[in-house]
C-alpha cells in the first residue's frame, strides 16, 4: 500500500502531547476489520521512542482458538461477527443509549434501546453489513485463528440486541486465554504482523516529554 501514516505524540505546533493520539488503538483490535477485504498485514517503524511507555502489546489468535474447550470452538466456527468502525467507535466513547441508564444489566439496558439499535441496522444495510467469520482458517497454513477486535461489535443473529449481548460477553471470556507479548519500542524499530492472527493494542501511551514518533503502513488483501 502506497500510504503511510504517522502516529505520534508531537503536534503540528512541535508541542508533546502526553496521551494516546489515538485513544482507539488501546483496545484489542485487528486493523481495517471493519473492511469487506481487511489489510493482511501491517508495518510499524519507529524513528523516535521514549525511554519507558508507549509500547504496543499483541495477542496470538491461533493460541487463543486453541486454547478454548472444544465444544467453544465448535460453537464458534459456525458463527460470524458484524464489524463496523462506526458503532465500535462510539461504543469506547460510551455513546451508546445502553451505556447512559446506570444500573440496568447489559441485557435490560440493549431491550431498553431497540430504536436506536434498529437505526444503526438500517444504516448498515444502507452502506451494506460487514460480516467476518470469528474462527477462520489462514489462508496460507489452513490454521484456525480467532479474528475478532474492537470493531468486531456484535454476533451475526437474527435479534440484534442479543448478537451485541452475545459479543460483549464473547470478549470478555476468550482474550486473557491468549499468548501476548509486549514490545518496547527503540528507535529503528522495524515490527511487521499478520492481521489475520494477530490482534494489537495500544499500551501505556503516558511519555511525558519524549517523543514517540512511527510510521506505519498495511499491505492489502488477504
Amino acid at each position: 500500500h502506497s500510504k503511510v501514516d504517522y502516529v505520534s505524540n508531537i503536534d503540528r505546533g512541535g508541542r508533546f502531547r502526553d496521551r494516546n493520539p489515538d485513544p482507539h488503538s488501546a483496545f484489542w483490535h485487528s486493523d481495517g476489520s471493519w473492511a469487506k477485504t481487511p489489510p493482511k498485514a501491517t508495518l510499524l517503524y519507529a524513528d523516535q521512542a521514549p525511554k519507558s511507555g508507549g509500547e504496543t502489546r499483541f495477542i496470538d489468535t491461533f493460541s487463543l482458538y486453541d486454547r478454548l474447550p472444544p465444544r467453544l470452538q465448535k460453537q464458534l466456527r459456525g458463527l460470524y461477527a458484524i464489524h463496523d468502525l462506526e458503532l465500535s467507535r462510539a461504543y469506547r466513547r460510551r455513546q451508546w443509549p445502553c451505556q447512559r441508564r446506570p444500573g440496568k444489566s447489559i441485557s435490560e439496558s440493549l431491550l431498553l434501546n431497540l430504536s436506536w439499535l434498529a437505526a444503526q441496522h438500517h444504516r448498515l444495510r444502507s452502506t451494506g453489513f460487514v460480516y467476518h467469520r470469528i474462527v477462520r482458517p489462514h489462508p496460507e497454513t489452513g490454521r484456525r485463528a480467532i479474528f475478532l477486535g474492537d470493531h468486531a461489535w456484535a454476533v451475526k443473529s437474527r435479534f440484534l440486541p442479543f448478537g451485541v449481548y452475545r459479543m460483549i460477553r464473547l470478549k470478555r471470556a476468550i482474550y486473557s486465554r491468549a499468548l501476548q507479548y509486549t514490545h518496547i519500542w527503540r528507535p529503528g524499530d522495524l515490527l511487521v504482523w499478520d492481521n489475520r492472527c494477530v490482534l494489537h493494542r495500544a499500551g501505556n501511551a503516558g511519555v511525558g516529554s519524549h517523543a514517540r514518533v512511527l510510521r506505519r503502513c498495511v499491505v492489502l488483501g488477504q
